[in-house]
């Protein structure tokens, strides 16, 4: 059961996703879980699997596997997330008393992603609004479920849920702030780096969103690439190299140019 839990982040893994929604009481309802995937899917599931603690099932050629684990993450994997999450003051104490978990994985064969990352990311939605969930694990950082409802279920039509897919982290070195994806490299890209600008957070986190979102929406690769053109903008000029990431060897790092 504890492999089952782990994240999978090998860059071979593209287009594969898995998280676990923490359960602070080891309890689901099956019977609500299976009402609101059809409403939310609509469309008829046929289960593959369907008992009082495991869903398999297809959809549009993408397999789903939700399953509920009596067990906390492993390894501290859910206090180690929290640390990570600037944003959530909470994350610690509810990554210590979580008590269990559901893991959901969503893989497919066709190249349809961005598709099968949406499809991804509202069966994580559906899990975050059983009575016992306490926070989202996904891209090893520990998510607030609300927020995470929140985000996914404000997307506008057209629109890509960057936040559910992707998290921004944020570092800090002598008054400077720098900025790199986490979760880029499922959705088939290099991870993102901004370095040493002197901004805001919020200000760099939101222009490395804006790039993350043309290159998807566009289907870009950066990385044979030395400077990348936006409509109306200078060029931002663009470097592939050693990361400063101990988890990425090499990563891409794009100039800093606010778009105002």
């Amino acid at each position: 059961m504890e492999t089952i839990a782990k994240e999978s982040t090998s860059f071979d893994e593209k287009g594969k996703f898995a998280a676990s929604v923490l359960l602070s009481k080891d309890q689901w309802d099956l019977t609500k879980l299976i009402e609101e995937l059809h409403h939310t899917l609509k469309s008829t599931i046929n289960f593959i699997k369907n008992s009082n603690d495991i869903l398999i099932f297809d959809v549009e050629g993408n397999r789903i596997v939700i399953t509920k684990i009596p067990l906390k993450l492993p390894n501290a994997n859910a206090e180690l997330a929290a640390r990570d999450n600037y944003m959530w003051k909470e994350a610690n104490e509810v990554a210590v008393n979580h008590s269990s978990h559901i893991f959901v994985a969503v893989v497919g064969l066709d190249d349809n992603i961005l598709i099968r990352a949406t499809l991804f990311s509202q069966i994580i939605t559906i899990c975050c609004k059983q009575k016992y969930a306490s926070a989202v694990y996904y891209n090893k950082v520990l998510f607030e479920p609300n927020l995470y409802i929140k985000l996914f279920e404000s997307t506008q039509k057209n629109e890509l849920p960057i936040f559910n897919w992707i998290w921004f982290e944020l570092s800090r070195k002598n008054c400077s702030i720098t900025c790199c994806t986490r979760g880029l490299k499922k959705l088939g890209y290099d991870e993102i780096e901004v370095l040493n600008i002197q901004d805001t957070p919020a200000h760099v986190r939101d222009y490395l969103a804006t790039i993350v979102t043309y290159i998807l929406e566009n289907k870009v690769n950066l990385i044979n690439m030395k400077e990348l053109r936006l409509s109306g903008h200078k060029p931002h000029q663009i470097e592939y190299s050693k990361s400063s990431l101990s988890t990425e060897p090499k990563t891409i790092k794009i100039s800093y140019d606010p778009f105002c």
